[in-house]
């Protein structure tokens, strides 16, 4: 039964997924080359788009809900301090502030975990990161989110002993390359505004939380310090 009710359930999202790029980006993507489920996060499911691409579909609930303004954004912001790391996407809106999101499949990708701090070179491209993200934040544009939802509960079950993985960092992502080495990979571009005074009253509740959470986080469980904030100006 439960075997069913999955099935169902994952019915119901690929048919909203569907109706969601059918409605707005019909001259743009091929449904018939939309394949299976790959990736399910807060914020984006992950489906395979033909054999080299993957299509990331936005999914909304009261934590989250991005327009393409901000994605647009948050990617020109991400370009900029992480070149060596974001991987290229395109994005795709209308006029109304719909959107999605192409990029290439990743090679065999998995979650950077705090048992890579342990591979000298993860290291050296971790550090560099968090390098970037520290000028990042001290210009008050925000923080990464390097936890995503699924790394943030993942670290903590590990940290209550439910499970033995270690801490995660969902949207830091390792991917294998051609020679067998691995590098890191930021798939994602969310970023975590702290007293954002261009936000709504509970937005910029949600940010601020979400921030310090994220703070206190990467430190107890990686042994990193996001940088010092300032105050981002309302535009």
């Amino acid at each position: 039964m439960e075997k069913i009710t999955d099935f169902l359930k994952e019915g119901r999202r690929r048919f909203g997924d569907k109706t969601y790029i059918q409605d707005h980006f019909s001259d743009e993507l091929n449904l018939y080359l939309l394949g299976e489920r790959v990736g399910d996060g807060a914020e984006h499911r992950v489906y395979e788009y033909g054999e080299e691409k993957v299509v990331k579909v936005p999914r909304v609930n009261m934590l989250y809900g991005h327009f393409a303004g901000e994605i647009y954004e948050n990617y020109d912001i991400c370009r900029k301090y992480f070149p060596d790391f974001l991987l290229e996407s395109e994005i795709l809106h209308d006029e109304d502030g719909h959107y999605i999101m192409i990029q290439r499949k990743l090679n065999n990708p998995r979650n950077f975990s705090v048992h890579d701090l342990e591979n000298d070179e993860l290291r050296e491209q971790f550090e560099e990161i968090v390098e970037s993200n520290r000028k990042m934040v001290e210009e008050g544009l925000g923080t990464y989110d390097f936890f995503g939802m699924k790394g943030v509960i993942e670290s903590y079950l590990d940290n209550l002993k439910f499970n033995n993985k270690g801490a995660e960092l969902s949207n830091i992502l390792v991917e294998e390359q051609e020679d067998g080495t691995e590098r890191i990979v930021l798939s994602e571009f969310d970023l975590i505004k702290y007293r954002d005074n261009s936000k709504s009253l509970k937005d910029s509740l949600i940010s601020n939380i979400s921030f310090l959470a994220q703070r206190y986080s990467l430190k107890k469980f990686f042994g990193y310090d996001l940088g010092k904030t300032r105050k981002r100006k309302a535009k």
